[in-house]
């Protein structure tokens, strides 16, 4: 049984279920942490007493598959893939998500006022100009960006101030222990004074050359190294969502049924070009109204609110883009009138009706063109499956790809001489498409002339024959003769480096300075002041336990091994900051210590209204709705 809640199950929520709560998993869904029922009515998601039918979550679904096709420049995203994607899991989440965090706004009377959205739009500084000045072109690219109307940033931004409340009240009980904060502060913010000399094994010359006795011990030594791996000459068919578009006919009495559905969806909807000015408070708006017509509204928004032509000009929007306090007073109106001032949560708003742009409809011709589109899109997988069950019989019967390429008109296509990895002979990668990891692992353990199985890639299918075989060899000697010379030199300037890095900790140890010591070899020599734990530098990570660990002075010394290399550490000084009763710095500290807290106990909090009000999905419904959709998901 597939699992549709697999992506649900690792979301926030059902994390946070899962590990504060520790309720049991369902096997069915993969939704970790809720109860899995099955149910005779409608209803797919239930959170305490608030239920989701699942006319409400398809609804959703398409909602988000409809916002997603926006995001992707228009480009058709069929419900199959988006559900294979996991676009029903996501918006399942979203619902329940939606549902906790409105029980816990109404029980503790957590709403965000008008007002209050109002300024945080107005100060937030995605939405300012150079001169800090709130822009309302900014503002409205960004919806236009998100695909969100002003109704549904404004009900956002509600839901998000109100869920702050909760984070603000907890923080305001929330500390950090003084001791602690100090504690924790002081190995932060200490500071050291380190000098460092990194030697490089690559770096150390050698006056010795290999011979040629020592690079054929070498060479028998890592035999396994020069092995030319095996190489496979195969056939590959693939099938694709791209290639079964061509084979599908829309027969016309399907093509009519959907025609007659979906006319009246196509329609263009009337919009309107406005202009608006928006107030803080009615007083002001109000008295805007004095004197105001169509033909001075631009020259008054300038006057009172410093707005250019292009700030003011709102654009042509449908009804449905306007906030619903102003969508029906604005489309009741007629050309030329003024409409206001009406309240919002943005604010106080007078708006102009410029123009009317009645809505249209496109011809019948471009309608069929564009639902012929959508049903070959909507029929291609359905195609897909079933070329792959033909391809599967004729398989079966003992035939090659090269006939299933005939009868089934597929491309046959041929790589020659590819490892297991997918390089060729000439250590060019094949492309990703044909590149299945599973598909290659199978074909190198078939014999020339067996086929693998069909395996999935990605949104479609591929299957290989063996036609050729090059099997494993050991490379000769002396075509791997640079390769054992850079092994030899390896080998001698490891053992060096060991030799090195003895002598210099000795001498360093001893008082000989790490600057002096520099000069006589190819070393790197570091300083670096005031480093922290946090900020180091060019200094080595792998040696950040040992510099802060080490006493100041060259007597203690230390040497740490890194990468092909090692590096020797003096430390000159330590500082440790010095917190005074009323320090800034350690006071900042607490509060970042006690935000954390503060965020632990908002999970907390969260965690256990889900628990006292119960989550509950009905996967039977949820099963039955979506089964188009699962014939290739279990």
């Amino acid at each position: 049984m597939m699992t549709f809640f697999n992506r649900l199950g690792e979301s926030f929520i059902a994390k946070m279920i899962l590990g504060i709560l520790a309720l049991s998993m369902i096997a069915f869904w993969g939704l970790g942490g809720l109860t899995n029922t099955r149910s005779s009515d409608n209803t797919a998601i239930q959170v305490g007493t608030h239920k989701v039918t699942i006319e409400q979550l398809m609804r959703r679904f398409d909602q988000e598959r409809q916002n997603m096709m926006g995001m992707m420049g228009g480009q058709y995203l069929s419900p199959q893939k988006a559900f294979e994607m996991g676009l029903a899991a996501q918006v399942a989440q979203q619902e329940i998500t939606r549902i906790i965090n409105t029980e816990i706004q109404e029980d503790l009377g957590l709403a965000a006022s008008n007002a209050s959205v109002q300024k945080y739009v107005e100060r937030h500084p995605a939405f300012a100009d150079a001169l800090g000045k709130f822009d309302k072109n900014l503002f409205y690219a960004y919806l236009g960006k998100m695909r969100m109307n002003e109704t549904q940033l404004a009900r956002e931004l509600q839901d998000q101030l109100a869920t702050q409340h909760l984070t603000n009240s907890i923080q305001a009980i929330a500390y950090s222990p003084d001791a602690l904060a100090r504690l924790v502060y002081q190995y932060q913010a200490e500071k050291r004074d380190i000098t460092a000399l990194i030697v490089e094994a690559k770096n150390i010359s050698l006056t010795e050359k290999p011979t040629e006795e020592a690079l054929k011990e070498i060479y028998e030594a890592y035999t396994e190294d020069f092995i030319a791996p095996e190489y496979r000459t195969v056939n590959i068919i693939q099938i694709t969502p791209e290639a079964m578009a061509d084979k599908i006919v829309i027969a016309e009495q399907d093509l009519m049924a959907a025609f007659n559905a979906q006319k009246e969806t196509m329609i263009v909807p009337e919009k309107r070009a406005l202009d608006q000015m928006r107030f803080d408070d009615e007083a002001a708006a109000k008295k805007a109204l004095a004197g105001l017509s169509a033909s001075n509204f631009r020259q008054t928004a300038q006057r009172l609110l410093q707005q250019s032509d292009e700030q003011t000009d709102f654009g042509f929007v449908s009804k449905d883009e306007l906030l619903e306090e102003l969508a029906t007073p604005v489309f009741s109106a007629q050309k030329g009138d003024i409409v206001g001032p009406i309240q919002s949560p943005m604010g106080w708003h007078i708006m102009l009706v410029r123009d009317i742009q009645a809505a249209t409809q496109p011809s019948d011709k471009e309608i069929k063109e564009k639902i012929r589109a959508q049903l070959v899109a909507e029929q291609t997988y359905d195609t897909m499956y079933e070329m792959v069950k033909k391809a599967e019989d004729i398989l079966g019967g003992g035939d090659t790809l090269d006939r299933v390429s005939t009868q089934l008109g597929l491309k046959l296509q041929t790589l020659t001489n590819v490892d297991i990895t997918g390089q060729t002979k000439a250590g060019a990668p094949i492309s990703d498409e044909l590149n299945n990891k599973e598909m290659m692992q199978n074909l190198f353990t078939l014999k020339k002339g067996e086929i693998t199985p069909i395996f999935e890639n990605g949104t479609g299918y591929i299957v290989a024959e063996v036609v050729d075989i090059i099997p494993v060899a050991v490379k000769p000697l002396e075509s791997v003769k640079p390769e054992l010379i850079r092994l030899w030199t390896e080998t001698k300037q490891a053992d060096r480096l060991a030799d090195i890095k003895t002598a210099l900790l000795e001498r360093t140890q001893k008082g000989a300075g790490l600057e002096a010591q520099s000069v006589f070899g190819n070393f790197r020599l570091i300083h670096k002041n005031d480093a922290t734990r946090s900020d180091f530098g060019n200094l080595p990570i792998e040696a950040l336990n040992v510099m802060f660990s080490q006493k100041v002075g060259a007597e203690h010394a230390m040497a740490t091994d890194i990468p092909r290399g090692a590096v020797i550490t003096v430390v000159n000084k330590v500082t440790v900051p010095e917190i005074q009763q009323d320090s800034l710095e350690i006071e900042d500290f607490k509060k970042e210590i006690a935000q954390m807290i503060s965020s632990e106990l908002s999970l907390d909090t969260t965690a256990e209204y889900a628990r006292q009000l119960g989550v509950t999905v009905n996967d039977s419904v949820i099963e039955q709705a979506f089964s188009v959709y699962m014939k290739n998901s279990e």
